[in-house]
């Protein structure tokens, strides 16, 4: 995931930054909260 195209985020990240859990699959991701 990129901020507004410039920051990319880890998994990591994007749960701290959003408050939710970003699951990669294999054609799209899931996003949990």
């Amino acid at each position: 995931l990129m901020i507004q195209k410039f920051v990319p985020l880890c998994s990591s990240q994007y749960e701290r930054q959003f408050n939710t859990v970003r699951i990669p699959g294999k054609e799209a991701g899931m996003i949990l909260d």
